[in-house]
């Protein structure tokens, strides 16, 4: 079953015993097929830790010293308040961070929290954005809620199609699988392996993607974003949070995980899964994952060649340069600018130069420009700190990702639009098509069919495949026209 959000998924779990039930019965496979693997909280981190402990880059709690940093943790609800806000419409969420440090793991109490979210990767300090060691992949394997799905995976295991992660997860409808690296990568204030990294990220789910594929849930498979973290094992899954009334009671269903591989060097990650990323064409590699990094970096060059800008936003993804005429365009629109608007103006040229590459020394001399133009127009004068406050959102990845309706409506404009005079996608297209003296798609394959029909073959048994191979037209088009155009025929003639 397909959730439309989080809130519907749960609002469905509180009358749904069924999903505790599969959820008992996988933790009971996997205690089966590894008895002796199962990880309490404390384990769990010295698990996801091992390298960095070994390298001596996690540190004691005498504070940040000799680059050494610590993990981190997000208590959010510890008074189930999921299940008052849902029943009650009352929120009542708490919020804390613990820093997780060598000597203070043995010490973490979190047995039948709710909402204790864990960063499988080093930082310094508690900042959710200062990751000082990339530490482990960490897949989010959706919609493994059956034994069934969970047999499958295992399988995908033990005939090695999928690599056996270092830590599996079950955090209640879906798994994650952890694969930690022998080598803890320092990616702090790095955006540049930041961006080779999470090609990888990515090109490791399209690899899983076609090897496992689900048959009785649309689930998902995705790698954390920098910033996301995971459940931790010995807090509640949401089905404890929901079935739960007590924290006694969410005892019983806990996250659980299972230390059941080895680590993983960077090139052995790479390899797995390089035919999906967009800088695979590397003919030979190093022995070391330095080598391996210096060779990714130097073919992507911030990923520029393929005209990626090479930085990670905050949504997450990699954010493809804009057209260098939209911010010169936008620049031209100060003529247009009213009192009152004269700052977001100017940040809205911040946001194009972060759109379109313009680098930072030349916002400064524009907004300059801005700050003389505005001030010779108006008594109400722009000052340098407006000028430094704009600038500041150059370094705020949030801002590249502000649409081009959002700016302007900030600044009390209309969006110019010129695409296709006003007209609709599939407006455009029959036009064109028709200009250009083309038939539509499933003008195409009516005459085929009609044409087939004459010469005295039975069209109403034709599969998508046959009509592919025959005239040259998509399964998918095929397939979405197919019954429609067979029964017009039939009835016409």
């Amino acid at each position: 079953m397909a959730y439309k959000n989080n809130k519907e998924k749960i609002k469905t779990a509180l009358s749904n015993e069924e999903l505790k039930k599969y959820y008992d019965r996988k933790n009971d496979i996997m205690n089966k097929y590894f008895p002796f693997s199962k990880l309490e909280a404390y384990q769990f981190f010295n698990a996801i830790y091992e390298e960095a402990i070994n390298n001596d880059i996690f540190q004691f709690t005498d504070g940040i010293r000799d680059g050494r940093a610590n993990g981190l943790i997000l208590l959010y609800s510890p008074d189930l308040s999921r299940k008052i806000y849902y029943e009650t419409g009352k929120e009542n969420h708490s919020k804390d961070k613990l820093i997780v440090k060598r000597d203070s793991v043995r010490g973490l109490d979190i047995d039948g929290l709710n909402d204790v979210l864990a960063s499988t990767n080093l930082h310094y300090g508690k900042s959710s954005d200062s990751i000082a060691y990339f530490c482990n992949f960490d897949i989010d394997f959706d919609g493994v809620y059956e034994p069934y799905d969970l047999f499958r995976l295992l399988d995908a295991f033990r005939t090695k199609k999928i690599p056996t992660p270092t830590v599996l997860v079950s955090s209640g409808t879906g798994v994650h699988l952890i694969y930690r690296l022998k080598t803890p990568i320092n990616v702090y204030k790095k955006p540049a392996l930041k961006s080779v990294i999470t090609e990888i990220k990515k090109a490791i789910c399209e690899k899983l993607k076609r090897v496992y594929k689900f048959i009785k849930y649309s689930g998902d498979i995705s790698p954390l974003s920098w910033e996301q973290k995971i459940r931790c094992p010995g807090s509640t899954t949401k089905i404890g949070e929901i079935i739960a009334n007590s924290r006694e009671e969410a005892l019983y269903d806990l996250c659980n995980a299972w230390l059941i591989g080895d680590s993983y060097s960077l090139i052995d990650i790479y390899n797995y899964c390089k035919k999906y990323t967009n800088i695979n064409k590397i003919k030979k590699l190093g022995d070391t994952d330095e080598d391996l990094i210096s060779k990714l970096l130097e073919k992507s060059k911030n990923l520029e060649k393929i005209n990626i800008k090479g930085i990670e936003g905050s949504k997450g993804k990699l954010y493809k340069s804009v057209n260098k005429n939209v911010y010169h365009g936008w620049f031209s629109r100060r003529v247009e600018i009213k009192e009152g608007f004269r700052y977001f103006y100017m940040l809205g040229l911040t946001c194009y130069a972060l759109k379109c590459n313009i680098d930072k020394e030349t916002l400064n001399k524009d907004l300059i420009k801005l700050m003389d133009y505005f001030n010779e127009k108006s008594e109400s004068k722009v000052t340098l700190k407006d000028v430094e406050s704009a600038l500041k959102g150059y370094d705020d990845d949030a801002n590249k990702f502000s649409t081009g309706e959002t700016i302007a409506r900030r600044c009390n404009l209309t969006v110019k639009h010129c695409k296709r005079n006003h007209r609709t996608q599939k407006e455009h297209l029959t036009r064109a098509r028709k200009k250009a003296g083309r038939k539509s798609k499933k003008d195409e394959l009516y005459s085929f069919l009609i044409g087939e029909f004459k010469c005295g073959k039975d069209i109403t048994k034709m599969s998508v495949r046959t009509i592919e191979q025959a005239s040259g037209i998509s399964k998918s088009t095929a397939s979405k026209y197919y019954k429609e155009l067979v029964s017009s025929i039939i009835t016409k003639n």
